[in-house]
């Protein structure tokens, strides 16, 4: 009896706790999804209203946000070195993304290695596009201003959706990322599927153009850089805070670069400034890294355990 009993006590915490993780994992989604979207949205936008060096620079700005944001609501106390830290990981995302331009310059080849990513938090050092004449005839400095409008405020967002996810999410051993980022996609799905249902039928939307392969392209986009990507990047935000994982993104740049030379001869290496650049740029951007990282001192503001907010 005893032993009956307390099974069914355990199975009765056990359906508690799935309940509160499910009740907790569904509010904090409804807190985050918007802001989300918005910054996803804002910074795929940007990309076609300004040049891919402006995006990448002022992306790269979200981890000056989010510390802002983290004094402000998660009561993390003012820090120089945190400052600082965060001003030479954009310092370094700047000598890299001019590094590049500059190696662009001293190319005859028509192809443009450019700085530039699906999203804000997944930037990858080099991809080859084609400059489109139409698009660069017509890019005018009004469209390069609002494109830098909107990823300004694309960074905003996102510095706001990483404190808030740390703010209504429990400490990583108690949290349920996955099932969090699980009810995130199925509200944007409820959300936003009407809409693209609407735009469709209006006109403004035209989905029987896009060829079956794009749509193989955008399921494997999304599980490798929305589904994974995001649920390791949220762990890193409830062991780190958001500050030091935010800081944290900048170093995919040096690995991008280490990966470059890896499979091949990449255009910086030919030219002396431009390599000059690019190697100050990546050994600033992991000293702000790991200085940042010295200077929070273990520290996670907004950590709580479950039910604690």
């Amino acid at each position: 009896m005893a032993e009956a009993a307390a099974a069914a006590e355990q199975a009765s915490a056990a359906a508690r706790a799935s309940a509160l993780a499910h009740k907790e994992s569904l509010l904090a989604a409804v807190q985050c999804f918007a802001l989300w979207f918005t910054a996803q949205y804002l910074f795929n936008k940007s990309l076609s209203l300004t040049s891919v060096t402006s995006n990448t620079v002022l992306s790269s700005t979200s981890s000056l946000f989010t510390f802002a944001l983290s004094m402000l609501v998660l009561k993390e106390p003012y820090s120089l070195a945190k400052l600082l830290s965060i001003a030479a990981c954009i310092g370094g995302t700047l000598l890299v993304t001019f590094s590049d331009e500059g190696s662009r310059q001293g190319s005859s080849i028509s192809s443009t290695p450019a700085m530039g990513g699906t999203s804000i938090h997944n930037t990858p050092l080099t991809t080859n596009t084609t400059v489109d004449p139409l698009t660069a005839a017509t890019a005018g400095p009004n469209h390069s201003v609002i494109g830098d409008l909107l990823c300004l405020i694309s960074a905003s967002f996102y510095a706001g959706y990483t404190i808030v996810l740390r703010k209504s999410l429990p400490d990583d051993d108690e949290a349920n990322v996955a099932l969090f980022f699980g009810y995130v996609g199925l509200l944007c799905s409820v959300v936003f599927a009407p809409v693209v249902a609407v735009m469709a039928g209006l006109g403004a939307m035209h989905l029987k153009t896009i060829p079956p392969k794009a749509y193989l392209i955008i399921l494997i986009e999304g599980i490798l850089n929305y589904c994974l990507s995001d649920y390791l990047w949220a762990h890193a935000v409830l062991l780190l805070g958001p500050t030091i994982a935010t800081l944290g993104l900048s170093v995919q740049i040096p690995v991008a670069a280490v990966v470059e030379v890896l499979i091949g001869v990449p255009k910086w290496l030919s030219n002396g400034r431009s390599m000059a650049m690019m190697l100050g740029g990546t050994a600033l951007i992991m000293l702000g890294f790991f200085a940042g990282n010295l200077a929070g001192g273990g520290r996670v503001y907004g950590s709580h355990h479950r039910g604690a907010v």
